[in-house]
C-alpha cells in the first residue's frame, strides 16, 4: 500500500533549506564562471567604441616609412591616413619606427598631425633613438627621450682616420644628430653610377662637405649610422678589415676605462655593383629594441602590437611583434618573415586595407 501521509512541517523547511542553499552556491558557481569567461573575453577581445563596434583587438601600430606609409612619391594617401585616425580615436595607438632620422621623422609626423593622426611615439635611426609626447597634448612635441642607444661622434672619429689613412680612396657618410653629411664627391660618383634610384631619392639634394665632415662629426652628440665606400675592395674585405679597426680602438678605449657604445660592423643593404659598402653602427640599432622600450613605457605587450614593414631592416620588427604585414611589392626577406603578405601594394593603401579587414569595418570611414 502507498502511504499518503505528508511529510512534516519541519522536515519541509529543513529540504527548503537545502534547495535554497544547493540554487544559491549553483548560482555562485554561475556567476564566478560568467566572471571567469567575462574576464577572458576582456583579455581575448578588444573593447567596444562608442560606436558599438569593436576596435581592432591590436593596441598600437608601428609604421615603416619609406615603401610602407609612404608611397613612391613619398606621400601618405588619403586612406591611408583616414584608416588610422580611425583606429586612433577607437584607442589605438600609433609609432613611426623607421631608419630615417629624427628631422625627418618628426616633419612626417608633423604633417600627419596636420591632416587629423596623431602619433605617440617616434622609433629612429633603426631603434638607436626613441622619442615619445612631454604631454597627452595633442600638440606635444616628441621630445621625451626614452631610448638612446647611438655612439657619439669623439668615439667614431678616430676610426675615420685609420680608414682613411690605411684606404685613401674610401668615403663616408653619416648621420650626425639627425644630419646626414658626406665625406667627399667620390661618394657621390659611386652612388650616382650604381644606384641611379637611390641617389636621386636621397642625395640629389645634398653636397659633399671634404672641409667640415671631421670637425662636425666630433662634435655631434649622435651618429645614428655611418657608410662606408671603396670603389675597388669588395664589401667582405671592407667589412673584414674595419671591423678589426673598431675593435682594436674598442679594446684601446676599453683600456683607458672609456665607456664606448659596441658597434657592429655589417654589409650595406645600399646595393652598389662592384663598390664595397657597409654599414657602423650600434649593436642596439634594431626597430625591436625601441619597440620593446615603447611598450615598457606604455604598458603594452609585443603581442598587442602590429608591425607594418617591407625591407631588410623590419625583420627585428617583424619577429618582436604579434603581427607584422608587409605590402605586395615588398621585399623578399620581409615577405618571407611577415605573418600577412598584403595583396596591395604600397600605392594601393594595403595599411588601410588591413585595417579594415582586421578590424571587421565595413568600410574605411563611419
Amino acid at each position: 500500500m502507498i502511504s499518503t501521509m505528508r511529510p512534516s512541517k519541519p522536515l519541509i523547511a529543513l529540504l527548503s533549506t537545502a534547495i535554497f542553499s544547493f540554487a544559491k552556491r549553483s548560482t555562485t558557481r554561475a556567476e564566478a564562471l560568467s566572471s571567469s569567461i567575462s574576464r577572458q573575453q576582456s583579455i581575448e577581445r578588444p573593447a567596444m567604441s562608442g560606436s558599438g563596434r569593436s576596435t581592432f583587438m591590436v593596441r598600437a601600430v608601428a609604421l615603416d616609412l619609406d615603401g610602407t606609409l609612404c608611397d613612391s612619391d613619398g606621400n601618405v594617401g588619403d586612406v591611408t591616413v583616414a584608416a588610422l585616425t580611425r583606429f586612433v580615436r577607437e584607442g589605438g595607438r600609433c609609432i613611426i619606427a623607421t631608419g630615417r632620422g629624427i628631422d625627418f621623422s618628426t616633419v612626417i609626423a608633423k604633417g600627419l598631425r596636420e591632416r587629423g593622426l596623431e602619433i605617440d611615439g617616434l622609433v629612429v635611426s633603426d631603434g638607436g633613438l626613441v622619442l615619445g609626447k612631454n604631454s597627452n597634448s595633442k600638440n606635444s612635441s616628441w621630445d621625451q627621450q626614452y631610448h638612446c642607444s647611438m655612439p657619439c661622434g669623439k668615439s667614431l672619429a678616430p676610426i675615420v682616420e685609420q680608414i682613411s689613412r690605411e684606404m685613401p680612396a674610401a668615403s663616408f657618410a653619416a648621420d650626425m644628430d639627425g644630419e646626414i653629411l658626406i665625406s667627399s664627391s667620390n661618394y657621390f660618383d659611386l652612388v650616382r653610377e650604381h644606384n641611379l634610384y637611390f641617389f636621386n631619392k636621397m642625395l640629389s639634394d645634398k653636397k659633399p662637405m671634404p672641409l667640415d665632415f671631421m670637425p662636425r662629426l666630433e662634435a655631434s652628440m649622435r651618429i645614428a649610422w655611418m657608410r662606408v665606400l671603396h670603389p675597388t675592395i669588395s664589401t667582405e674585405q671592407l667589412r673584414t678589415r674595419v671591423n678589426e679597426i673598431v675593435e682594436l680602438h674598442h679594446q684601446k678605449a676599453t683600456l683607458e676605462s672609456e665607456t664606448r657604445v659596441p658597434l657592429d660592423v655589417a654589409s650595406s643593404t645600399l646595393r652598389l655593383g662592384p663598390t664595397g659598402a657597409i654599414t657602423v653602427r650600434s649593436v642596439d640599432n634594431d626597430k625591436r629594441v625601441g619597440l620593446a622600450v615603447i611598450a615598457k613605457e606604455w604598458g603594452l605587450d609585443p603581442q598587442e602590437f602590429l608591425a607594418f614593414g617591407d625591407a631588410q631592416n623590419d625583420l627585428g620588427m617583424f619577429r618582436w611583434a604579434g603581427k607584422s604585414v608587409c605590402p605586395a611589392n615588398a621585399l623578399d626577406c620581409a615577405k618571407s618573415l611577415a605573418t600577412e603578405i598584403s595583396p596591395l601594394t604600397n600605392n594601393e593603401g594595403f595599411i588601410a586595407d588591413t585595417l579594415r579587414r582586421n578590424c571587421g569595418w565595413e568600410a574605411l570611414v563611419d
